[in-house]
């Protein structure tokens, strides 16, 4: 296959975004950057080069070189070998050719507001839910088929159980009705299983996942980018991709049985993984982009790729990052939903990675 001739582009590894360049030498601060990425009236930032003097570039440029990879999670240094975090971060080059747009008709569902996603009170949110399961146990019954456009537009109203802990799995009597039903449609491991989701099945609203959709389109992510959702839940991130970052690579991973199945049914071009994100499979250096609301919580996961770092294991959205990191490319982007402590916490450890 003819392809052009490839593009240079020097980056620079950063605090929070392996790829683009937040320079560490004092010159921006993170304030700047969460502003200037979320200002989406102005124009679209523009690569920063750190370290190179022209004599470099110009001697660099004349070379092909092919994509950087990551290299294997080794032993820590001792404390008094490890740099200074304030050291000049040495640039990765990055050759990328042109895509072949791949061909076919994508079947992923397309969320639009006439889904009302995440609308309604709790007891039409527990209802919704209800349908959804309803359904999927229909379809689990049947020959093997895909969910017609009217049955993913009941799939797609499964908000989880997180905003429902206290009204489906305690006794509540408004709720006794609709308690009884969960019952009867779930095994005793489903129904277990679906109790013990609720601490993070809490799905992301719309209005949220487009902002940053906006802010990843504005970092330079381009359509046909290979995509990795590391805690799908039932989608929502894949669904509201705007067009004008479509894609037929894309990879989620979710844990939970029931929403891996009915994210499987929404978005059958779209290769779906039910497990753990710390479950071997993924390639390494290869996406371009991992975006995901990932759970939090201060208990730990046990990953053999990490087994000489477990501080970054400690805590399951510290774990998140050091992971999809692993598998982004140089020059990719991470766009995680996370609190204020992953940058402003004390311990360094998980930013200097």
């Amino acid at each position: 296959m003819n392809v052009r001739q490839p593009s240079l582009r020097i980056i620079a590894p950063s605090t929070a975004v392996r790829g683009n360049a937040i320079p560490r030498n004092g010159t921006a601060n993170m304030t700047q950057y969460h502003q200037s990425a979320f200002d989406f009236s102005a124009p679209p930032l523009e690569p920063i080069v750190l370290g190179l003097t022209p004599e470099i570039i110009e001697t660099l440029t004349q070379e092909l070189l092919t994509d950087l990879s990551i290299p294997e999670l080794g032993p820590e240094p001792n404390q008094d070998e490890e740099s200074s975090p304030h050291q000049r971060p040495k640039c990765q080059i990055l050759v990328l050719p042109e895509r072949e747009t791949p061909k076919g008709l994508n079947r992923d569902y397309r969320i639009t507001d006439a889904d009302e996603v995440g609308a309604g009170n709790l007891k039409a949110k527990f209802a919704n839910n209800l349908a959804a399961i309803r359904l999927l146990k229909q379809l689990a019954q049947e020959e093997p088929r895909q969910a017609t456009p009217e049955e993913k537009r009941t799939l797609v109203r499964y908000c989880g159980w997180g905003a429902l802990a206290q009204k489906a799995f305690k006794y509540d009597g408004e709720f006794w009705d609709l308690q009884h039903e969960l019952r009867e449609l779930l095994t005793e491991d489903e129904h277990d299983q679906a109790s013990a989701s609720t601490v993070n099945a809490h799905y992301t609203s719309p209005l949220v996942v487009n902002a940053m959709w906006r802010a990843a389109i504005r970092l330079g992510i381009q359509p046909q980018s290979r995509i990795l959702e590391p805690a799908g839940g039932i989608g929502h991130f894949l669904g509201l991709q705007p067009d004008q970052v479509k894609s037929n690579s894309r990879v989620a991973v979710e844990i939970d049985a029931t929403s891996a199945a009915i994210l499987a049914l929404l978005y059958p071009d779209t290769t779906v993984r039910n497990c753990g994100f710390q479950q071997p499979g993924l390639p390494l250096n290869f996406f371009d982009l991992a975006i995901s609301n990932v759970p939090f919580g201060k208990y730990g996961v046990h990953d053999v790729q990490f087994k000489f770092k477990p501080r970054l294991t400690r805590a399951i959205h510290d774990y998140f990052f050091a992971k999809a990191l692993a598998h982004i490319r140089p020059g990719g982007l991470l766009a995680f939903i996370t609190s204020r402590y992953t940058l402003d916490k004390k311990d360094e450890y998980l930013r200097r990675h």
